[in-house]
């Protein structure tokens, strides 16, 4: 076999071998959100582990190329059947998972709701048994697979690969914060200091404070310790190129119905919404963390000190970075993040565990030398180091990337350190994250699963053999993740705690600099933003009928971010009739907050729209709207949405290509009837089938 295709039968079996892993890893998280604890009564749970650390060794063996170097692969034909083989049982692996979490979450949700609060072990159990079946033939197949690894030495490398790599991003974004992460927790909890704390964590932008405070959150909500826990998202980006997507009373109302359920809201202004928090939270220890808002003194008034242990913990930018911050909180509730030792930054950049220069030994002196000058210039923003540690672990070996380490040495500013590295990127990935920057609002909380479609619907994914294209999506996404171009957490909607969604967030420097012409990075696709007031009053973007198209536009995908606002319904009827369209070539459509008021316009060619955080209200009659002229539309998507949907069915029986309705973190009403006559369309669940008077699109934390 010529040795390329040997090197990617390599990748490939790499990729395979980790795609497995994740739906494991996904097992867990669904065991804690669904199982109720049936896991630890089934024979299965013992098997998946099993499976998992023996993928876990093939996989550390396989990404180690010290532990294949006696192994020829151009000549060895039974290495190449060795995994070929892998590959088929990580291929059975990951449908064995996806097929019992599919099972598992229609059977649950079809029992009756008195039942569910019972418990739904029986139902578990029963799932988890043909699981187990169905994982105790792949361990068999796995120990063959492993023994013969263990014959040709694949696996003696294992055991050092295991101590010196960090196994998981978030290990790396979390270096050198160990003590003042301990000493606030310490803090947060002391029950001897009954008044309430209002604790700051201090540093500069891209340092992880975000992450630390969401690591200090979730630690602490599983003690129970709190009456009441908060996160409060801060999906705002202070610059005045940018909308605000949430403003204060947003925050105020979801925080609201986290306390009452079931209460109107929406009729309240601002001061009603502080004032019944307030009365509501003088008899609960609560805990409030703010990640990076700046308006603190709005929320700061509904929070009483009733000397009952409760905190307020803040991650935000360092004093008088912005005029508009006013942090006059106690100086020794200040906590600094501290400068990383080089040693630290080294871990970072090497993504290593390095605990003494004995460790370094194995680098070259002068790839050393380039990646102590990126220590020295760039490690007070560890997101930098992150980065580059992202690009040598999926580069290796790290002396074949001397001419990288030399650019980001000498780069002088962060849109050239980010060039050095994103241009290194495989062009799928780059297309990926460029697509994600240019689409959504800066800060901006991206509901992975929907992400994924969208990329194979606007075609950005290439097919790839013995993998769908979802699948490849998906890879493509972890990818992003463990190269640290975006952070995870998992969070959910509408107060449904046992249904946590996977969410993305790119972080603001890379979004920005990304997007800066001086980098040309954002020339990959023309993609049209319009921000704030001009995305509803779009007759600025409109002119008057050109027949020579000579003003038109070559933008292909255009996308509107406007403030979310809960007293107003978008409506794809009313609107301006619009003439001159200056788009012909569009076929992306987004809008954020709300839809622009639109009435017949020319999208003849649009092939995908999406509505994201929207209160929507289609009219009971049928009459027409502008959906009723989107003849090539394939993907349509109401993301977190509040969709009364009226006569939504009958215009998407229309749409005779569509192929894709998502509705995902929605509450959508009325649409039934048409799922029940259109069963080969695809349509992704709302959260609720019906609709909630009491509604927030924004999420709470998973905790």
């Amino acid at each position: 076999m010529p040795r390329l295709e040997s090197e990617r039968s390599l990748e490939k079996a790499k990729a395979f071998v980790h795609f497995a892993l994740q739906k494991l890893e996904d097992v867990k998280v669904f065991e804690v959100a669904s199982l109720s604890g049936a896991t630890s009564l089934s024979e299965a749970s013992k098997l998946m582990g099993l499976v998992h650390k023996m993928l876990q060794n093939i996989q550390l063996a396989l990404v180690n190329p010290a532990s294949r170097s006696n192994l020829k692969f151009g000549d060895d034909s039974s290495v190449q059947e060795w995994m070929a083989t892998m590959v088929d049982v990580c291929i059975r692996t990951e449908r064995a998972v996806l097929n019992f979490l599919k099972e598992a979450g229609m059977r649950i949700s079809s029992l009756p709701e008195p039942v569910k609060r019972i418990s739904t072990t029986p139902v578990n159990l029963f799932i988890l048994h043909e699981l187990g079946i169905e994982m105790s033939k792949i361990k068999s197949e796995l120990e063959i697979i492993t023994a013969f690894a263990h014959n040709s030495h694949l696996d003696d490398a294992a055991p050092s690969v295991v101590l010196s790599c960090f196994s998981n991003i978030e290990d790396m974004r979390l270096v050198g914060y160990e003590a003042p992460q301990k000493h606030i927790v310490e803090k947060l909890l002391d029950i001897s200091i009954p008044q309430r704390l209002e604790i700051t964590i201090l540093g500069p932008e891209a340092a992880g404070k975000s992450t630390l405070a969401q690591c200090i959150y979730q630690s602490i909500a599983e003690k129970n310790h709190f009456d009441v826990c908060f996160w409060l998202f801060d999906m705002n980006h202070f610059d005045y190129k940018y909308p605000q997507l949430f403003k204060p009373i947003d925050i105020l109302r979801k925080m609201l119905m986290k306390l009452e359920p079931g209460n109107s809201l929406d009729d309240y202004d601002e001061e009603h919404l502080i004032l019944k928090i307030c009365m509501s939270l003088k008899l609960k220890r609560y805990l409030v963390v703010i990640d990076n808002i700046q308006r603190y003194n709005v929320f700061r008034k509904a929070l009483p000190d009733e000397n009952n242990g409760s905190r307020v913990l803040i991650a935000t930018q360092e004093a008088g970075k912005y005029e508009r911050i006013c942090l006059d909180f106690d100086p020794q509730l200040k906590y600094e993040l501290p400068s990383l030792t080089e040693n630290e930054r080294l871990k970072l950049i090497f993504n290593k565990k390095i605990e003494s220069l004995k460790d370094l030994e194995d680098f070259p002196s002068d790839v050393l030398g380039e990646a102590r000058r990126i220590a020295a210039r760039w490690g007070d923003s560890p997101m930098n180091l992150v980065l580059l540690g992202g690009h040598l672990l999926f580069n290796q070996p790290v002396s074949h990337n001397r001419k990288v380490l030399r650019d980001i040495a000498d780069a002088a500013t962060f849109g050239e350190f980010l060039s050095s590295i994103y241009y290194k990127l495989p062009s799928v990935l780059q297309t990926c994250f460029s697509y994600m920057a240019a689409v959504f609002p800066v800060n901006y909380l991206i509901h992975s699963t929907s992400l994924i479609r969208l990329w194979v619907a606007e075609g950005i994914i290439p097919k790839e053999h013995g993998r769908t294209i979802e699948q490849t999506a998906e890879l493509c996404l972890d990818q992003l993740i463990q190269r640290g171009f975006v952070h995870v957490i998992w969070a959910y909607y509408h107060n449904q705690a046992n249904k946590p969604s996977h969410i993305v967030l790119i972080h603001p420097m890379l979004q920005s600099g990304l997007l800066d012409n001086d980098t040309g990075i954002n020339s990959w696709a023309p993609i049209k933003v319009i921000l704030g007031d001009d995305a509803l009053d779009i007759s600025g973007c409109y002119g008057e009928p050109d027949v020579n198209h000579a003003n038109c536009e070559s933008w292909h995908r255009l996308a509107l971010h406007s403030s979310y606002d809960s007293d107003q319904f978008s409506s794809f009827h009313d609107g301006k009739m619009l003439h001159g369209l200056k788009y012909p070539s569009l076929h992306s459509l987004f809008f954020f907050g709300f839809v622009a008021p639109l009435m017949f316009s020319e999208f003849r060619f649009l092939r995908v729209l999406s509505v994201f955080h929207a209160r929507i209200r289609f009219c009971k009659e049928d009459t027409p709207c502008w959906l009723d002229g989107l003849i090539n539309l394939r993907y349509l998507g109401f993301i977190v949405c509040w969709v009364e949907s009226g006569s939504l069915g009958k215009k998407l029986s229309r749409l005779t290509n569509l192929q894709t309705l998502d509705l995902s973190e929605s509450s959508v009403s009325g649409l039934s009837e048409f799922r029940e006559h259109n069963p080969k369309l695809n349509v992704i669940d709302p959260i609720k089938g019906e609709l909630q008077a009491f509604w927030s699109p924004l999420p709470d934390l998973y905790q």
